[in-house]
């Protein structure tokens, strides 16, 4: 699905946090993803809400469907208070808004800096980008910025 133009900042923005707290790009990690972003950085409520509410974000859950999403919530909750636990942890939230300043930067030393502890996700879990994360986990080991990193396509 092609990306709406009002939303490219925020889909900058959502793809860097997919990078940086280590989530996949399958619903599981979508979830977590949304969890960091609420706990972890410093994106409003207000701004999570007008994406959510946004009718292209709202077709992508239609075609999920409120079943399969319902139950996959249900069964990310161990990492839904894992990382909300570790998000309080954090020496502060991630800024959002600076994004273009941490892109070159390692992503080890982001994860030190903010003191950033990835929750596990088993590789065999699947999900859309399976490609793309392989490309993520190997650049990551290597300390790659966040600019270096391949594009995730996803809402």
């Amino acid at each position: 699905m092609p990306k709406a133009p009002e939303l490219l900042n925020d889909m900058d923005a959502h793809d860097a946090i997919h990078v940086l707290f280590g989530c996949p790009t399958n619903l599981a990690g979508e979830i977590v993803a949304h969890i960091w972003t609420a706990f972890g950085t410093t994106v409003s409520i207000k701004d999570m809400r007008r994406v959510n509410q946004h009718r292209d974000h709202r077709q992508v859950l239609e075609q999920i469907g409120h079943r399969k999403l319902f139950l996959t919530w249900i069964r990310s909750l161990p990492r839904i208070l894992k990382v909300i636990i570790r998000t309080k942890k954090m020496k502060s939230r991630w800024p959002v808004e600076e994004v273009d300043a941490f892109a070159d930067r390692p992503l080890d030393e982001l994860r030190k800096e903010f003191s950033i502890r990835l929750i596990p996700f088993d590789p065999g879990e699947g999900g859309s980008g399976g490609a793309a994360l392989r490309n993520l986990n190997r650049k990551t080991e290597q300390g790659s910025g966040l600019n270096a990193l391949p594009r995730v396509s996803h809402f």
